[in-house]
């Protein structure tokens, strides 16, 4: 058992014991443990050191697997409001999977109201679309890492995201672990995020220039993870440029004629040996079904240890 965080006070997994004050280990400990092994809510009043406290412990449930992530425990004479928490999984895929990234998010970090009890993101659509600015390549970079590296390790991340439904912003902190692994290549990267009243994270100058350059681009910008064949970021003005359908997976190969995916997929392969490369035409869907032709030029840029593929899309007369 791990102390993430007391209060706005981030703590990085240490021992919940050598943290807390002896009052808060002999209230909070036995119940979290409870908590963590029924999933079940314990809510009721305590006695210690001569006198009444109220506390309350809360499991944190995972919207992708439905098991326990973690548990939220408040204590004291009179109870706060309790501070949302919410508990957050990412299924990655092995590469070469054909399968796409999911982003799984417990409601309670969002103001949803009495919608849906869970939001699951396809693909790379919770980094293009909910992520703001460099943030969104911050997180690229730790899915990147977790494809990349086979055991497990910390996650500590903070990042501003804007609610999906709500257009709320708000500055999240995210901590938990990537674990190994499955036998089917399948790995999990899950915790529990909450608000905090700003980012106290060192400035990232490559995710803020790429951020910078996306914010006021002139033409239509993406990245795409030539791995996945997703397009995770794109400039405000894509659809409205190109006019085209952006599919939940972020494929570019989903919304890419039949005839045309072999010379896109080998655009995307130069590009990831590090040559740029220009298509000269390749068809694209429209909402309406019918296709527009449009030049991709693109170039490779290094997102933490892996070439991606910047690229330009220009729509072609007619």
């Amino acid at each position: 058992m791990a102390l993430l965080a007391v209060g706005n006070e981030l703590h990085q997994g240490t021992s919940p014991r050598s943290r807390l004050d002896p009052t808060a280990r002999d209230l909070l400990l036995p119940r979290v443990r409870e908590v963590l092994r029924t999933a079940r809510a314990s809510v009721g009043a305590a006695y210690h050191s001569g006198r009444r406290w109220q506390v309350e412990v809360h499991p944190v449930i995972g919207a992708g697997t439905g098991g326990v992530l973690g548990a939220q425990a408040i204590y004291g004479n009179q109870l706060p409001v309790r501070p949302r928490v919410s508990g957050w999984e990412w299924r990655v895929p092995a590469l070469g999977s054909g399968e796409t990234v999911r982003t799984y998010w417990s409601p309670e970090v969002f103001e949803l109201g009495d919608e849906a009890s869970r939001r699951c993101w396809e693909g790379a659509h919770f980094l293009d679309e909910v992520l703001l600015g460099s943030s969104r390549v911050r997180m690229r970079e730790l899915l990147a890492k977790a494809m990349r590296v086979g055991s497990d390790f910390q996650v500590i991340e903070e990042f501003a995201a804007r609610d999906a439904m709500t257009g709320f912003v708000m500055a999240l902190r995210m901590s938990g672990r990537a674990e190994p692994a499955d036998g089917s290549g399948v790995r999990w990267i899950r915790g529990l995020a909450q608000r905090v009243a700003a980012s106290h994270r060192d400035r990232d100058e490559q995710g803020d220039l790429l951020a910078a350059v996306f914010a006021d681009p002139g033409s239509a910008l993406g990245v795409i993870d030539p791995a996945h064949r997703q397009i995770w970021m794109t400039s405000a003005n894509f659809g409205g440029v190109l006019g085209v359908r952006m599919p939940r997976t972020r494929s570019v190969l989903d919304i890419c004629h039949d005839d045309d995916v072999p010379a896109v997929q080998d655009l995307l392969d130069r590009v990831a040996q590090q040559s740029p490369a220009t298509l000269h035409r390749a068809r694209f869907a429209t909402p309406d079904g019918s296709w527009r032709a449009l030049e991709v030029s693109a170039t490779p840029t290094r997102i933490d240890e892996e070439i991606h593929v910047l690229a330009r899309f220009t729509a072609l007369p007619g």
